[in-house]
C-alpha cells in the first residue's frame, strides 16, 4: 500500500492550509519563523508506553514522550491528551517499502505511530521543550475496563491522570490539554475535577449540552452521524483493522514476547466474530499467548456502551438514564456545561477553538461567552468543519488567505508558553476573540456576541418575500418533502458528518431548495455583515398532529445559487421547553442569553401540539456564524419538514422512517400581525 494510503487512515486529525497572504495588515497571528520565546529547540524525542491504575484499580495505557537532542531538562512542564481513539497506532503486517516511504516522509520507520510521527502541534511542542502524555481511556485503546461515551468517571480519571503527571519527577507541576471533540469534552470534565497541576485547556469543536447540540439537535436524532460514529469509535474500541473505514488499531503497551516487534503482539482481531463472543485469537508468529494483556484489554471493552443506544427510544429526553451498569447516568450530567460553574472555580485558562461548519458550533461561542468573566478565556472561530482543516474550495470562496495548519498550531504553542511557562508570548495582549467573517476576514474583539452586532428583524411576507416590515400578510403553504435531504457534493457531506473535512465542494442549496419553502429578500444594495446566533420565530400550523421544521439561511447570488451559511432544527413538541438554566444546574449564567434555549426534559414535552391546526410558535436559534452578504446577492430562508438519512424522520408522521410511508402533511406559515414570522439575524454595525 502507498504511503499516502497510510496516513490518510493514521492522520484522522492531519491540519493542512495554504500560503499566507502576509500583506494583510489585519492579520491577528503569529508566524513561526517571527516567534521567538527565548526556548532551547528539541529535534529528537523518546516515548515509552506504562500502565497507570486508577482508583478503582482499572489500568489505564499511556504513552510518554521526552524531547531529546537538546539541552537536557531535568523538570518541564506537560501537555496532557487524553483519547477514547488510539493514543498511537500499529500498521500490521506494514511492508519493508512503505516502511521506507514512511521514514523518509519523517514519519519514522513503523510500524508504530505515535502522535509525534503525525501530529504536527505535537511535534512543535516537543520541540519547544514539553513533555507529551497520551492516555487510553479506560475502555478504548490498550486501557483496561469498559465506558459509556461521555460519561462522567471519565472525567475523574483524567484527573487521577493529571495528578500522577504532577508527582513524576520529570513534571515542574504545570500541565495543559489539548485535543478536538471528545477530547475536548474530556478537559472540561478534567477541568471540573480542579486537579492542582492543570493550569489551562484547548479544547476544539466540543459543544456545551452533549443533547441539543450533538446527539439530539432540537431533540430530533442526529442518526447519520451517530451512527457513523458509533461504528467508528467501536472499530477504534476493539482495534480492529478496517482500512477502508481508516481505522487501525492501537500500539499495544508491552512487547509481551520481548522480540522488539509489535506486529505480531496485535491478535487479527474480526470485528464481526468478536461482537459474537466467540473468538480465537491469533498472531502473525503462530505462537499462543493465552495470557496477552493487549487481548484482554479488548476483551474488556465489549461492555462498553456503544454510542448509537444514545439514538433510542430509552434516550428520548434530556432527563433519561442509561441501561444498567449506567443507570445514574443521563444527558445533563454527560454535558460539559452541566458542569460549568465547577470550570468557573477552576480558575483554569481556556481557548475555545470552533468552526463555522462544525456540528458543535454553537459550544464553542458559548464557552467563552459563560467563562470569560471567571476564567482567562480565548476563543478562535474559523470556517472549517469538524476535522480541522480550512477545504480548499471554501478558501476560495470564503476569501481565507491564511494557512489554518500554522494559525492553529501557533495559538497552541503562544498559549501554553503563556500559561505553562510564563513566556510574555504576545497571547495575553492579543484581543481574546479572532472570528473569520466570511468573504470579509478576520475580525478582532473581547466579547461575544461582537460589541457592535445588533438585531435587525426580517418579516416573512405571504408571497414568499423577506422584508425589514410586514406588508404582505397571510399564509405560505408548504406540503412537506419527506425524501428532502442536506447532501452536498460527491461526498453526500454537511457538517453533520464530522468525521469528514468536508462535502468536496461549496455547499449550495439551489436544487434542494426546490424541493423546500424558500423566503427571500430583494438584492442587497449593500454589504451586510452578520456575527452571531441567528433566530427564527415562526408561526406554523399543521394539518397533522406532529411535526418537525428545518430552517436554513443561505446567500443567493445572481445566477441562482444558494450557499448555504447555517441551520437549525426543532421538533414541535418541544416548542414551548423553554429552560435557560438547565445546562449548568441554575448556578452560572449561561451566555450569551440571548439563545431561547430549549429543556428537552421529559415533563417539556407537548405530544400532539399540532392537533386541531393549533398555531404554534416555533422559536430557536440557528446555529452561530460569521457572514457578509454581498451586495447584489439575497438572503434566503428556506424551510423543510425533514432531513431525511441525517436525521430521524419525526415518528408520529413516519413510523417506520420510511419517506415513503410519511402521512401527507401540510404545513402554512402565518405572516399576520398576530403571528408574524420572522427572522432575526445578528448584524455588524459599522
Amino acid at each position: 500500500m502507498k504511503l499516502t494510503k497510510y496516513f490518510v487512515l493514521i492522520l484522522l486529525s492531519s491540519l493542512i492550509g495554504s500560503v499566507l497572504n502576509a500583506q494583510d495588515q489585519s492579520y491577528p497571528f503569529v508566524k513561526e519563523k517571527e516567534y521567538n520565546n527565548g526556548q532551547t529547540k528539541y529535534y529528537t524525542y523518546d516515548r515509552k508506553s506504562t500502565f497507570v491504575e486508577m482508583s478503582d484499580g482499572v489500568k489505564l495505557a499511556v504513552d510518554i514522550m521526552e524531547p531529546t537532542g537538546g539541552v537536557y531538562q531535568e523538570k518541564s512542564p506537560v501537555i496532557f491528551i487524553f483519547t477514547p481513539y488510539g493514543r498511537s497506532y500499529l500498521v500490521p503486517e506494514i511492508k519493508a517499502p512503505a516502511r521506507l516511504a514512511s521514514k523518509v516522509a519523517g514519519a519514522g520507520w513503523g510500524p508504530d505511530y505515535d502522535m509525534g510521527n503525525y501530529y504536527k502541534t505535537v511535534r512543535l511542542l516537543l520541540r519547544n521543550g514539553y513533555r507529551i502524555v497520551v492516555a487510553d481511556m479506560r475502555g478504548t485503546g490498550a486501557s483496561f475496563g469498559y465506558q459509556m461515551p461521555l460519561e462522567p468517571r471519565l472525567g475523574i480519571d483524567g484527573k487521577e491522570l493529571v495528578d500522577w503527571i504532577e508527582a513524576q519527577e520529570w513534571c515542574n507541576g504545570n500541565v495543559g490539554m489539548m485535543g478536538a471533540s471528545f477530547l475536548g469534552w474530556a478537559q472540561f470534565l478534567v477541568a471540573a475535577q480542579k486537579p492542582n497541576a492543570l493550569k489551562c485547556i484547548m479544547p476544539e469543536v466540543m459543544g456545551f449540552d452533549v443533547y441539543s447540540t450533538g446527539i439530539r439537535p432540537g431533540g430530533i436524532p442526529a442518526q447519520r452521524w451517530i451512527n457513523g460514529f458509533s461504528d467508528r469509535l467501536q472499530g477504534f474500541n476493539l482495534n480492529v483493522k478496517e482500512l477502508n473505514k481508516g481505522l487501525l488499531p492501537t500500539l499495544p503497551v508491552i512487547d509481551e514476547d520481548k522480540d522488539g516487534d509489535f506486529q505480531d503482539e496485535w491478535p487479527n482481531i474480526d470485528r464481526e466474530t468478536l461482537l459474537k463472543g466467540y473468538f480465537l485469537p491469533t498472531y502473525s508468529d503462530k505462537k499462543p499467548r493465552p495470557n496477552s494483556l493487549y487481548y484482554q484489554a479488548i476483551l474488556d471493552h465489549l461492555d462498553n456502551f456503544w454510542a448509537e443506544g444514545l439514538l433510542e427510544e430509552s434516550f428520548k429526553f434530556y432527563d433519561s438514564y442509561g441501561p444498567a451498569p449506567f443507570e445514574n447516568i443521563s444527558y445533563q450530567i454527560t454535558s460539559p456545561g452541566y458542569y460549568s460553574s465547577m470550570i468557573a472555580e477552576s480558575g483554569v485558562a481556556i481557548y475555545n477553538i470552533g468552526g463555522w461548519f462544525d456540528g458543535f458550533t454553537k459550544g464553542t461561542p458559548m464557552w467563552y461567552a459563560t467563562l470569560s468573566e471567571t476564567n482567562p478565556s480565548y476563543l478562535m472561530m474559523a470556517p472549517r468543519f469538524h476535522i480541522p482543516v480550512v477545504p480548499p474550495y471554501y478558501k476560495s470562496f470564503v476569501s481565507y488567505k491564511g494557512n489554518y495548519n500554522d494559525e492553529l498550531k501557533m495559538e497552541q504553542l503562544r498559549f501554553f508558553d503563556h500559561y505553562l511557562k510564563g513566556i510574555s508570548s504576545g497571547i495575553e495582549k492579543d484581543s481574546a476573540v479572532k472570528i473569520f467573517v466570511m468573504h470579509e476576514g478576520w475580525v478582532k474583539a473581547n466579547s461575544w456576541p461582537l460589541e457592535n452586532s445588533g438585531y435587525q428583524r426580517y418579516f416573512f411576507q405571504k408571497d414568499g418575500s423577506l422584508a425589514k416590515a410586514l406588508k404582505k400578510k397571510g399564509k405560505l403553504t408548504y406540503e412537506v418533502d419527506f425524501d428532502v435531504r442536506s447532501n452536498y457534493g460527491k461526498r453526500n457531506g454537511n457538517r453533520w458528518l464530522m468525521y469528514q473535512s468536508g462535502p468536496g465542494e461549496v455547499m449550495n442549496r439551489k436544487d434542494i431548495d426546490n424541493r423546500t419553502l424558500a423566503i427571500e429578500s430583494q438584492e442587497l444594495t449593500e454589504d451586510l455583515i452578520i456575527a452571531g446566533h441567528p433566530i427564527v420565530k415562526i408561526f406554523l400550523s399543521n394539518d397533522q398532529p406532529y411535526g418537525d421544521l428545518f430552517v436554513y439561511l443561505e446567500e443567493v447570488d445572481k445566477n441562482g445559487n444558494a450557499f448555504y451559511i447555517t441551520e437549525g432544527q426543532l421538533r414541535g413538541g418541544w416548542a414551548t421547553s423553554y429552560d435557560y438554566d438547565v445546562v449548568a444546574q441554575s448556578k452560572i449564567d449561561v451566555k450569551p442569553n440571548v439563545i431561547p434555549w430549549k429543556g428537552f426534559r421529559e415533563e417539556q414535552w407537548v405530544d400532539s401540539i399540532f392537533a386541531k391546526n393549533e398555531v404554534v410558535e416555533m422559536m430557536f436559534d440557528l446555529l452561530p456564524t460569521a457572514y457578509k452578504f454581498r451586495k447584489g446577492n439575497k438572503i434566503r430562508i428556506s424551510l423543510a419538514g425533514a432531513d431525511y438519512g441525517n436525521f430521524q424522520l419525526n415518528p408520529g408522521l413516519c413510523p417506520e422512517d420510511d419517506p415513503r410511508k410519511c402521512k401527507e402533511t401540510i404545513y402554512q406559515v402565518i405572516c399576520t400581525d398576530l403571528y408574524s414570522s420572522q427572522i432575526l439575524l445578528p448584524v455588524l454595525e459599522n
